[in-house]
């Protein structure tokens, strides 16, 4: 088990699964051929439910289309009518992104778009935005492939890789969206587009796209337009755009278009993989000499195997002055390496309370990180209310006042709270070897090849139900503030998009970073009219 408290393990898992739904067609004009459902409908209730209970967003309408016709059709008459386009492929949004962020908003919900084809002759698959985790490690491993991506089998392929898809192959392999080669998009005006490496990269960079080879933006297009151009470096005369669109749809894909499909390349899955943990409960001084033991071997050592995912998990002491602390991971090399591998780091540490061990095979460690099963074809009905919040801490890492700062605020805020739980992640995104680090820092919208740690911070409400206490609030910033206000004051520090927080005032500098002015650039070129817009999007 990753996580080492039950209760902080059901949220995490929780926190990635949704509810498939079959709703009668509805009439509204310009739409046809396909289900949705709007307010006053039988079934709209269920189908506009956030699974973040925090937010009770009405949309315009959820739609269900069926081919990317209809996700056109969908778009051109949002477009139309001024309205905002949000694709759902989850719904596991923390700010409910998947319903708009907002009221209002048309949302597609991409849940029959979940096809997913392997090609044995070049190595990569196609997969549908609506494709869950679970199929998608199936379907692969059945062929004795593999993709980077996080854990839950409920997660849609969709959301988990447009702003980048952690989990502990990074290291190995990169993030989800570092696998993607193409995708299949639907722009601000209904236009149908396919964009890769050698088509449109423009677009791809948003999410790995180029737009190149047009003499008009892609927003006076006339819609239901199926285009491919030359590769975006042709000495073409007719070459409209560069490469940054394709790079933007990786990573940043959300505000510029609904993509329907991705070719991903793909890699040999382990034959061995092990999952570990190790667990202690240390004094607040303690846990802060943990924390920097953790950082320095995982930031110093020179020989990190990029077979090694790896996380701190924090939850809260049993008594004021102390910290849970656990050490989790994955490796995906021969078990009797892993000790080797650990001990310049465990060394260091005080005997843990207890550790344990599952070795098995690349799909046997999938299915651990995933509770137990990766089935997916039952409707998960679970729900949470929560806030949450992430940093991703610069390669010189926390500095040894911060680090204390902080584990002296998680050992006496974070003890003894009634009606309110929470856990910490702090995963490594970085160190020497690792793939993440090693992608160019403008070959997609992520930004942060140079981060160390991605940390999660996560506090929900007792029983997971509504209302969250407001001092909830509080206390998770509090937790970021001890970090943020006790570092230098030129730290660069980031955020990561995929753990959203719609409470972040300067999330586009956070997010998106050196790459934010070619965004903007790329959002008034694309989406002038704002039709991807929603709370944490790329503003024009």
């Amino acid at each position: 088990m990753l996580i080492p408290l039950t209760d902080s393990f059901l949220v995490l898992f929780l926190a990635f699964c949704s509810v498939s739904l079959q709703v009668a067609a509805q009439a509204v004009p310009g739409l046809s051929g396909f289900n949705y459902t709007y307010s006053g409908q039988p079934d709209f209730p269920a189908a506009s439910e956030a699974f973040n209970l925090r937010y009770t967003y009405v949309p315009r309408l959820v739609a269900y289309p069926v081919t990317v016709e209809h996700v056109s059709q969908i778009v051109r008459v949002a477009y139309e009518s001024k309205a905002n386009v949000v694709a759902r492929s989850g719904g596991h949004s923390y700010v409910a992104a998947g319903l708009g962020g907002k009221n209002s908003s048309y949302v597609i919900d991409t849940q029959n778009f979940k096809s997913i084809t392997y090609d044995p002759t070049t190595q990569t698959a196609i997969i549908g935005v609506g494709a869950r985790l679970g199929d998608i490690i199936q379907v692969l491993n059945q062929n004795g492939r593999a993709l980077p991506h996080g854990t839950c089998a409920y997660v849609g392929w969709g959301g988990h890789m447009a702003f980048g898809g952690y989990g502990f192959t990074t290291r190995l392999w990169g993030l989800a969206v570092d696998s993607v080669t193409g995708v299949d998009v639907v722009l601000a005006n209904g236009t149908v587009a396919r964009a890769s490496k050698d088509v449109n990269a423009d677009l791809f960079w948003v999410r790995h796209t180029c737009f190149p080879g047009l003499r008009m933006a892609p927003s006076f297009l006339p819609p239901l337009n199926v285009f491919e151009v030359p590769s975006p470096l042709s000495n073409s005369s007719n070459q409209f755009l560069t490469c940054p669109l394709l790079q933007a749809l990786r990573g940043a894909g959300a505000s510029f278009g609904v993509i329907t499909s991705t070719t991903v390349r793909t890699y040999p899955a382990p034959s061995s993989a092990t999952i570990y943990s190790y667990n202690w409960h240390l004094t607040t001084a303690a846990a802060s000499s943990a924390l920097q033991t953790y950082q320095q071997f995982t930031g110093s050592i020179p020989s990190l195997p990029s077979q090694l995912g790896i996380e701190v998990v924090l939850t809260p002491g049993e008594r004021k002055g102390y910290v849970t602390f656990g050490i989790a991971g994955g490796w995906y090399g021969p078990r009797n390496q892993l000790d080797q591998v650990l001990q310049p780091l465990l060394t260091r540490m005080p005997a843990p309370r207890w550790n344990s061990f599952d070795v098995g095979d690349y799909i046997n460690s999938a299915t651990n990180l995933a509770g137990g099963s990766l089935a997916t074809n039952e409707p998960w009905t679970q729900r949470d209310t929560f806030y949450a919040k992430s940093l991703v801490i610069p390669k010189a890492g926390i500095q040894q006042g911060a680090g204390k700062a902080w584990m002296d605020y998680l050992g006496s805020e974070g003890v003894g709270l009634s009606g309110l739980g929470w856990f910490l992640q702090i995963g490594l995104l970085g160190g020497a070897n690792s793939a993440a680090s090693a992608i160019p820092k403008d070959d997609n919208a992520f930004a942060h090849r140079d981060g160390l740690f991605i940390i999660q911070f996560y506090t929900y409400s007792e029983g997971n139900r509504p209302p969250f206490p407001s001092r909830g609030f509080g206390f998770l910033d509090g937790m970021v503030d001890a970090i943020v206000t006790n570092s230098p004051a030129n730290w660069d520090y980031g955020a990561y998009p995929n753990y959203v927080d719609d409470r972040l005032t300067n999330y586009e500098q956070l997010y998106y970073k050196q790459h934010l002015a070619r965004l903007k650039t790329l959002k008034r070129q694309y989406d002038p009219t704002g039709v991807f817009d929603f709370p944490t999007g790329i503003r024009v």
